[in-house]
C-alpha cells in the first residue's frame, strides 16, 4: 500500500503572474473579474476597528455551487502593529461572489489589501 500524499509547508505561487484588478471609491465599491483566479486590490479608505465592508465581486465563471476561496496575501503600506484584517466570502450565486472584509484589531485599517482569490466550480 503507497503512502498517503502529505503536504508540508508553506503554499507558493506566482502572484506576478495572476490578473489584477483594483477597487475605486471605497472598500464597498463592487468589482468585476473574468479569471477564475487573480488578486483583488482594495480601496484605503479606512476601515475602523471592530467594523466590516462588504463588496460584490462579477464574475461569469461563478455558479451557485461553485467555492470560492480568498486570502489576504499583503498590503500597501504594511498594516500598523494594532490593526488587523480577515477576509471572508458571505454570498456566492451565479455569477457574483461577495467578500467580506474585516477589521479585528485593535487600530483602524487604512491599508490597500490585496486579496487573492480562486473560483472553484463542480
Amino acid at each position: 500500500m503507497a503512502a498517503p500524499n502529505v503536504f508540508s509547508g508553506p503554499v507558493e505561487f506566482a502572484a506576478a503572474a495572476l490578473p489584477v484588478v483594483t477597487q475605486i471609491t471605497n472598500r464597498t465599491t463592487g468589482v468585476t473579474v473574468v479569471n477564475q483566479s487573480g488578486i483583488i486590490v482594495t480601496d484605503t479608505t479606512a476601515l475602523g476597528t471592530g467594523t466590516s465592508a462588504g463588496f460584490v465581486v462579477t464574475c461569469p465563471g461563478v455558479t451557485a455551487t461553485s467555492n470560492v476561496l480568498v486570502s489576504l496575501i499583503g498590503s500597501t503600506p504594511a498594516p500598523s502593529a494594532v490593526s488587523c484584517a480577515v477576509v471572508t466570502v458571505t454570498t456566492i450565486a451565479a455569477g457574483v461572489f461577495t467578500i467580506r472584509v474585516s477589521s479585528v484589531g485593535s487600530g483602524d485599517m487604512a491599508s490597500a489589501l490585496r486579496i487573492y482569490y480562486s473560483v472553484l466550480s463542480n
